[in-house]
């Protein structure tokens, strides 16, 4: 993983967000949800450790289910090297983020692998079809709060046995879903954090809004 290719994303994003705010669109309601963005710093932390821990398969497709502006997929893929597909309902929203990834790729972030973003709904087949591929190809399902039940069902209904599903929400307690098994919440990633490093988050600010929690088939 590369402290810099992370830097390089995450000050790029915090423009973006300076821009939407001024325009009143940081926060967005859709179709069929609401896009909120995440935090990148607090991803990839909890990212680092599932990788350490060989939770997540590296070589497998990563999903973001409802990607909106694409800073999941892009640090998957560009920090981690991980192939990522990123399902966005909203025709704008996914446009601005094929624009990140355009503009990421400039920078020479996504130059070896790079995310691919479909316009469509990540609970029918024909999404993944479109791509080419078979939703049960996917090794590790990330979703932020956005109908987690019915993506939840379709990993327990379709996804081989080992797949994972990260669902970041603002409970500090992680839903039953059936046919997945909970794993934990990840609180403790705060022992993989250096907060005597002023550049650093402390667990003040980490967790002030986010928790993920950890699935698998």
């Amino acid at each position: 993983m590369s402290n810099q290719s992370f830097e390089i994303l995450r000050a790029y994003f915090e423009g973006v967000d300076e821009r939407e705010r001024s325009r009143d669109r940081h926060e967005q309601t859709t179709d069929v949800g609401v896009f909120v963005p995440c935090s990148l710093t607090y991803i990839n932390v909890v990212l680092q450790k599932l990788i350490q821990d060989r939770v997540i398969d590296p070589t497998a497709i990563f999903l973001d289910a409802g990607s909106g502006d694409g800073r999941i997929v892009c640090l998957a893929s560009g920090v981690y090297r991980i192939p990522s597909i990123g399902v966005e309902y909203d025709p704008e929203i996914a446009t601005r983020s094929r624009r990140h990834i355009g503009r990421l790729r400039k920078l020479s972030l996504l130059d070896e692998i790079y995310p691919i973003i479909a316009t469509g709904d990540f609970r029918r087949d024909e999404t993944y079809e479109g791509l080419g591929i078979n939703f049960g190809e996917i090794g590790t399902v990330f979703n932020f709060a956005s109908n987690q039940r019915e993506i939840a069902h379709k990993i327990a209904m379709q996804s081989p046995e080992g797949t994972v599903f990260l669902l970041c929400d603002f409970n500090s307690y992680g839903e039953q879903f059936d046919g997945l098994r909970f794993q934990r919440t990840m609180e403790e990633v705060e022992e993989y954090i250096d907060v005597s490093d002023p550049e650093n988050p402390t667990k003040s600010t980490l967790f002030q809004n986010y928790h993920l929690h950890v699935y698998r088939k």
